[in-house]
């Protein structure tokens, strides 16, 4: 069976026009301990998966989508942990459908998964002035 690209493999490829590509560790230099759990739900069929992240195997932007029909497709964790250490939240959860869509012959339909997504971040302590 054919495995289409997913999400996170075009922004590896590609290239940014007002930016360049980091690290985790180099964006979010304030995080010192990082959990993430991401479980992709077939809708009907499929088995699920979980997907688990910390400091030393970060996410990229998008949690690939488990679906082998699936092109393009996975959860956006990377917006996901954005909005969660701008507000300096140590706890935080999210979900959503799948943003890929699988291939049918010469037609499309959206992917039938769904994300579940739940996040603990320890931040480093501020030094007293």
């Amino acid at each position: 069976m054919k495995r289409y690209p997913n999400a996170q493999d075009g922004i590896e490829k590609g290239s940014f026009v007002f930016g360049n590509k980091t690290t985790f560790r180099e964006a979010y230099p304030q995080v010192v301990s990082l959990q993430v759990e991401i479980t992709a739900l077939p809708l009907g069929f499929g088995k699920a998966e979980t997907d688990l992240y910390t400091l030393d195997r970060p996410p990229g932007q998008v949690s690939p989508c488990p679906n082998p029909q699936c092109s393009e497709g996975g959860f956006d964790v990377g917006s996901f942990l954005y909005h969660l250490i701008r507000e300096s939240k140590t706890e935080g959860v999210s979900g959503g459908g799948c943003v890929g869509e699988e291939r049918l012959g010469r037609g499309r339909r959206s992917c039938f998964y769904s994300f579940s997504a739940k996040a603990a971040i320890g931040y480093a302590v501020a030094e007293e002035l």
